[in-house]
């Protein structure tokens, strides 16, 4: 006989001896007889169709199913928990319209009131159903750890990123006021499916969505930003050593943070948002290795940035179907259902929004991709013709997307052109001449800009007298070269 027959033979005489004791002393009959009809009764009865036959204990299986869903180093436990207001497959949220206003120094009495309109959050959960499962054995898999992981480990991680993906869709904004684009230079896209270049996430872009938040008084603790692998790669590619190292310092790998940057804990995940050409956001599906997901060519992906407070996230029922004794399977196949969903708190999309990758021709370099960190052209080492073509370019690109700065750029832009005419063989050599003359000389500015091997020849070509002492930097020597050339041999005064 099977273990299950006999813990099932044992429970039914301990239920008949309890039932038959009880009936006896309210009706006054004897045990005996009670005792006996029970019996026949249960020897002729049959079990309720749609039951499982050996009590399966849902307590256990909740568990086992539900796991770590919402565990502290998973991006859903970065929300309110809805499950109180859960109802069957419905979601309702009591939430509060706008304050009421507060006046200073009020001089009209009495007040008017007025009734607020509050605006519940309502949304309906999703239905999740695993495959049958098969296992045998049942009451020995409850009563072990091991054994339910090792019967339902698979299957649950397959519902797990199911649900995730399913509340990640959820809470992609849809509004255009809460999806901003990447700015960063060139790179090729890398969703399956997807062709050309996109721009890449920067740290200045997260600084833009910081700026919304600060604008929005969003609360500075509890924000947060999903990102995927090649996103997370591209932001620590922007990054400068002080800005990488700050952020790495700031991790919490416990609760699932890998960093910290623009008041936004970051968190790291094989997928987060993707997005239509024209803004509609689209579901991920679970890994299929035969049958990868496939998108469209224009698709985008992108990462959420989100304050704790502002989406939700739920569980409702989780239900357990059993068919002991299966002539098909020679054993006991189990499935399980699931509700669960979520949704962005505020109908104003306050507190939520999407950084999108924005489109790019191959070769283009992002405004926030040019630094100047590094370069030190007092330090005594030649500049390369090559960096200060970097340096116009990236100005360049710089002055046609901030109108604001043109002016400015522009005047950069042609000291960049002198300085680097100035660093030429020809430069050098047309500055020979003992006399002023504007169309060939060098101004003050370009030769406080030389390096020190070209102050170095301008001295020798003109022939000067200049005393060059240990620990001389580059400024002082050119200093010095502009004082024994005197006022008269530049075209601007010696004093900038």
């Amino acid at each position: 006989m099977k273990q299950k027959h006999v813990i099932a033979l044992l429970c039914a005489i301990v239920f008949n001896v309890l039932s038959a004791s009880a009936v006896s002393v309210v009706s006054g009959l004897p045990f005996a007889g009670v005792l006996g009809a029970s019996g026949l009764l249960s020897l002729f009865g049959g079990t309720a169709t749609g039951a499982l036959n050996m009590g399966l204990s849902v307590e256990i299986w909740h568990k086992a199913i539900i796991g770590n869903l919402f565990a502290d180093n998973s991006f859903l436990s970065k929300a309110f928990n809805a499950d109180e207001y859960v109802t069957g497959s419905l979601v309702h949220i009591p939430n509060a319209g706008r304050p009421s206003k507060t006046e200073k120094n009020r001089t009209t009495v009495p007040a008017a009131a007025k009734k607020r309109e509050d605006k519940d959050v309502e949304y309906k959960m999703n239905e999740f159903t695993t495959d049958p499962i098969y296992i045998p054995n049942i009451e020995t898999v409850e009563l072990s750890y091991n054994k339910r992981e090792s019967a339902i480990s698979e299957d649950r991680a397959v519902l797990h990123e199911t649900v995730a993906n399913d509340v990640l869709l959820s809470w992609s904004p849809t509004k255009t006021t809460s999806i901003l684009k990447t700015s960063g230079s060139a790179v090729a896209s890398y969703l399956n499916g997807s062709t050309g270049f996109r721009k890449a996430l920067t740290v200045a872009d997260v600084f833009r969505v910081m700026t919304v938040f600060n604008d929005k008084n969003v609360p500075q603790e509890g924000r947060y930003a999903l990102l995927d692998a090649h996103m997370y790669s591209q932001l620590l590619n922007s990054m400068t050593d002080k800005d990488a190292t700050a952020f790495h310092a700031a991790a919490d790998v416990k609760n699932g943070v890998v960093g910290k940057l623009a008041t936004f804990n970051f968190m790291l995940r094989s997928k987060s948002l993707i997005y239509k050409a024209d803004g509609t956001p689209l579901e991920w599906l679970v890994d299929d290795e035969d049958d990868p997901q496939t998108f469209d060519p224009t698709d985008n992906a992108g990462a959420l940035f989100w304050y704790e407070k502002y989406v939700c996230r739920s569980v409702g029922e989780i239900k357990a179907f059993g068919s002991e004794d299966n002539p098909l399977y020679y054993g006991d196949i189990y499935s399980f259902l699931l509700r669960a969903g979520g949704t962005i708190m505020r109908a104003d999309g306050k507190g939520v929004i999407a950084l999108v990758q924005d489109t790019a021709e191959e070769g283009f370099v992002g405004t926030s991709t040019f630094s100047t960190q590094g370069l030190d052209i007092n330090s005594g080492q030649p500049v390369s013709a090559q960096t200060l073509e970097l340096l116009v370019t990236s100005l360049s690109d710089l002055a046609e997307t901030n109108a604001a700065q043109q002016a400015f750029l522009a005047e950069f832009k042609a000291e960049l052109d002198e300085l680097k005419a100035a660093t030429s063989t020809e430069a050098v050599s047309t500055a020979s001449a003992p006399v002023n003359d504007a169309g060939t000389h060098l101004t003050q500015a370009a030769i406080k800009r030389l390096s020190r091997s070209a102050l170095e020849a301008f001295i020798a070509d003109n022939n000067l007298v200049i005393e060059i002492t240990e620990g001389m930097t580059n400024a002082q020597l050119a200093d010095a070269i502009i004082a024994t050339l005197g006022e008269g041999y530049f075209s601007e005064p010696v004093t900038e």
